[in-house]
């Protein structure tokens, strides 16, 4: 038995830790007990209790098919279901990593009409309010390493009720913030037609975070996923012109209308401001529909400045790097996918293969695919097409329900 720093369930990955096996009956009652590494996998731990286990129960006068093996979601492998074979009854969880368990899944949701009501297996009350989940269940089989099995889909209500609960409470909060913000800009007075789509397209891009909130406070429900959020920054800032896309185009001032040709233009300093220098204004045109990518251009030194709003995030790419650097030192993961094509990310996802040995899958959305420098460093790289994004789009009316996707969608 060997003492060593592994992944802590205690969440304590300073201490080094051995692992205690215990085979126990009915009760919570231990029987059977072993002290193994600090390492130990609970896929082998199961595996080597297999092996054993017809003799350990022989030792106490149980024969073979007069006990039922329950373990978790690590006895469900390949090598330990051939292990087991028919000469032992088992039950536990399939995986979710299991591909047919998501097909399982999928086909219980179409089915709707085959569900089995269990109720309630408990009738805890708190403060009057009986607290329990309902089940029901669907039966049916699976194949798994060359054997058919029996399989029930289990769903709980509850968490259906909070995330029902906190995704209403979100969207009551948002509805708030929204019809206030809708009411102020109601209230606001624009001198011209061109004006009012400007301030609408401003209203948007500050609520913007609203909807990121309210997406990520509704995956924060799944017990599995652990949201670290960045911020979104909003300010003016003070930016050189490459180019003022008014080349040709009328515009009206109050003593007549003006064109300009495309060209650079001299500014005067304003002698109104110390140390204001002469300026470049340089005027041109948008690129032309479908024309792609417009190539870059020299920036004039002496090139006017203007005021822009500029919305960035801030923190994310920082938070990324590092819980992946750290959850992949105190072994939380054998395989990361980072959905990314910022080549800031490079030295931790570098760390994590090459140094601490782990497996990080690059998903890219780009068209252009992954940056070389990612693909370089990642263990592989799938990249993410517009058809990939498609067909994992749920159907236009969810089976069983009466969502319906909305026509502008």
């Amino acid at each position: 038995m060997a003492l060593l720093f592994e992944y802590s369930k205690d969440k304590c990955p300073d201490l080094k830790q051995f692992v205690l096996s215990l085979l126990c009956v009915e009760g919570n009652l231990p029987f059977h007990a072993g002290i193994l590494d600090g390492n130990s996998s609970d896929k082998k731990i199961n595996g080597n209790i297999i092996t054993e286990l017809p003799r350990i129960m022989a030792k106490y006068g149980v024969g073979e098919h007069e006990f039922i093996y329950v373990a978790d979601s690590a006895l469900a492998t390949k090598d330990n279901l051939l292990l087991m074979k028919d000469d032992i009854y088992f039950i536990t969880r399939l995986p979710e990593n299991f591909g047919v368990c998501t097909e399982l899944i999928d086909k219980a949701v179409s089915a709707a009409g085959s569900w089995q009501d269990i109720g309630q297996l408990s009738q805890l009350v708190v403060k009057s309010r009986n607290i329990c989940a309902s089940y029901r269940i669907q039966e049916t089989n699976v194949d798994l390493a060359e054997r058919s099995y029996r399989a029930l889909i289990v769903h709980s209500d509850a968490p259906d009720r909070r995330r029902r609960k906190r995704i209403d409470k979100a969207v009551q909060k948002d509805r708030t913030i929204l019809s206030k913000a809708a009411y102020e800009l109601s209230r606001k007075k624009f001198f011209c037609l061109p004006d009012a789509p400007g301030g609408s397209k401003g209203f948007r891009a500050r609520r913007f975070p609203v909807y990121r909130s309210r997406t990520a406070r509704a995956a924060a429900d799944v017990p599995e996923i652990d949201i670290h959020l960045g911020n979104f920054l909003a300010k003016n800032q003070w930016r050189p012109v490459v180019t003022l896309p008014f080349a040709n185009r009328q515009i009206d001032n109050g003593s007549g209308p003006v064109i300009f040709a495309s060209g650079d233009y001299t500014v005067h300093p304003d002698a109104a401001l110390p140390n204001c220098q002469w300026e470049i204004m340089p005027v041109g045109s948008y690129p032309p529909p479908g024309s792609g990518n417009a190539p870059t251009m020299a920036l004039s030194t002496d090139a006017i400045k203007v005021r822009v709003h500029a919305m960035e995030e801030k923190g994310s790419d920082v938070n990324l790097a590092c819980h992946l650097v750290n959850d992949a030192w105190a072994g939380r993961f054998n395989a990361a996918m980072v959905i990314s094509n910022d080549t800031d990310l490079v030295e931790p996802i570098r760390i994590v293969t090459q140094e601490l040995k782990k497996n990080v899958l690059i998903l890219s959305t780009s068209k252009f695919g992954a940056s070389p420098p990612l693909q370089k460093v990642a263990t592989s790289v799938v990249h993410i097409h517009n058809s990939h994004l498609k067909a994992a789009q749920f159907p236009s009316a969810i089976p069983g329900t009466t969502i319906v996707k909305p026509a502008s969608w």
